[in-house]
C-alpha cells in the first residue's frame, strides 16, 4: 500500500472502495495491527461493523495464526492461550483506542479523535456515518477531509 499511495500523509483523507466480501476490513485491520504493534502512532479504529471484542479476536487470530473457529471455541492450547494473553496485554497497553458504535456522526468522530489524541483514524465502513442529520456522502467526505487537514492526521475511510 506504502507503494502504491507513496504512504500515508498528515492532512489526507484516503477513502478505499471495494465490493462487500472484497476483504476492504480485512485490509483496514492489517494496517491498524502493522501500526499498533510496530510504532508507536496513536490509532483511533471506528468499526461499525464489528464490536471491539471482534476486533480483538481478529487481531489475535491474526498475529498468533489461530483460526477464529478455534478462537471463539475458547480450546486452545495452554501455549496459546498464554501467547493469546500477552497479546492482549500488548494491546492493552499499545495507543490503540477502538470505536464501535454503530449511531456516529462525523462531529462524533472528529471528537473521539480528538480525545484519544489520534495520530491515524481508521474507519471501516463509512456508510454507516452520519453527517449532522443526513447520510449525504459527500458532506460526509467534506467532513473527514476536513477532520485530516485540521489535524494535521492521515484519515482512511473503507467503504
Amino acid at each position: 500500500m506504502d507503494e502504491a499511495i507513496g504512504g500515508w500523509k498528515r492532512g489526507e483523507l484516503t477513502i478505499i472502495a471495494a465490493r462487500p466480501g472484497m476483504g476492504a476490513s480485512m485490509m483496514g485491520l492489517t494496517l491498524s495491527n502493522h501500526l499498533i504493534l510496530h510504532t508507536s502512532v496513536r490509532v483511533l479504529l471506528i468499526s461499525n461493523q464489528r464490536t471491539s471484542n471482534q476486533v480483538l479476536r481478529q487481531l489475535i487470530s491474526r498475529n498468533l495464526k489461530i483460526s477464529m473457529g478455534k478462537l471463539n471455541s475458547g480450546k486452545l492450547s495452554t501455549e496459546e492461550f498464554e501467547s493469546a494473553c500477552e497479546l492482549l496485554n500488548a494491546l492493552s497497553s499499545s495507543n490503540l483506542s477502538i470505536c464501535d458504535s454503530k449511531t456516529l456522526t462525523t462531529e462524533m468522530v472528529k471528537q473521539l479523535s480528538v480525545e484519544c489524541e489520534a495520530e491515524f483514524v481508521l474507519l471501516d465502513y463509512v456508510g454507516g456515518l452520519a453527517s449532522g442529520v443526513d447520510h449525504d456522502s459527500w458532506r460526509i467526505g467534506a467532513d473527514l477531509k476536513e477532520l485530516a487537514v485540521q489535524q494535521k492526521i492521515p484519515v482512511v475511510a473503507l467503504t
